[in-house]
């Protein structure tokens, strides 16, 4: 877990460990969290570097101390789910860990001919045919990310509207590929009507806005994504290291 010969301070990925194990709710919302000495003997590193990671986990809301009892995990905004920037999570997944009911509504799924910049982005010949979705995904009934994608029809022929539906790399996986990384560049933006419409959002009301391109794990780029967040349910949470 710690890279020692790595340009990262220990603590900061330590911290980094921690939030994980946090977010992943292996230690949860009001439970004591580790005392400094148990960690210290636990990762082979100094009860100061222990106390460096829980102090930064504690500034940002993770942590909270109470005298005389202990660090516990702090109850966080339950309004908003946390999506890690530095991760590819399953967002039916994250929805249920909030309490939340994941529901999928598919708004549109056709093969068209690539638009030329699809074509250059998904390394693929000028014309060629692709899948174009636009999946509208709710907590309960209520709107919460409208993904706008274009995938690959010469690896995914078979894909069909069931399937986006349920779980999309999950039927890519079973095809037998394994989904490397994700490049992506997330802005805030002011939504086009339809995309407002869709999110049930006033006009001038922005929207979190991420322009993905997800890879195999040979480096074929399979799918190109516009995810409009509605900023009011969702935030994005990073780690940095430090170079």
């Amino acid at each position: 877990m710690i890279d020692r010969n790595s340009r990262t301070p220990i603590y900061v990925q330590i911290e980094k460990y921690f939030l994980e194990l946090i977010q992943e709710n292996k230690i949860k919302v009001g439970e004591q969290f580790p005392s400094e000495t148990v960690l210290s003997k636990e990762l082979g590193v100094s009860r100061m570097t222990i106390r460096q990671a829980i102090n930064s986990l504690v500034i940002n809301g993770y942590l909270v101390r109470s005298r005389g009892k202990g660090t516990f995990v702090k109850e966080r905004d339950t309004k908003k789910i946390e999506l890690p920037l530095d991760k590819l999570r399953n967002f039916s997944k994250e929805v249920q860990k909030s309490g939340k009911e994941p529901v999928n509504i598919v708004v549109v799924f056709k093969l068209t001919e690539a638009p030329l910049n699809i074509s250059k982005i998904l390394k693929i010949a000028d014309g060629e045919k692709v899948f174009y979705m636009e999946r509208l995904r709710c907590l309960g009934d209520v709107p919460a990310v409208l993904e706008q994608t274009y995938m690959r029809n010469d690896l995914f022929d078979d894909l069909t509207e069931d399937v986006i539906l349920s779980s999309k790399y999950k039927y890519i996986q079973e095809k037998g590929y394994k989904i490397k990384e994700s490049k992506r560049e997330i802005m805030a933006e002011i939504p086009l009507e339809n995309v407002a419409s869709l999110l049930k959002l006033n006009r001038n009301e922005p929207v979190l806005k991420a322009k993905s391109i997800t890879f195999l794990a040979d480096g074929t780029p399979f799918e190109y994504s516009e995810i409009s967040y509605n900023q009011k349910k969702y935030k994005f949470t990073l780690i940095a290291e430090y170079d």
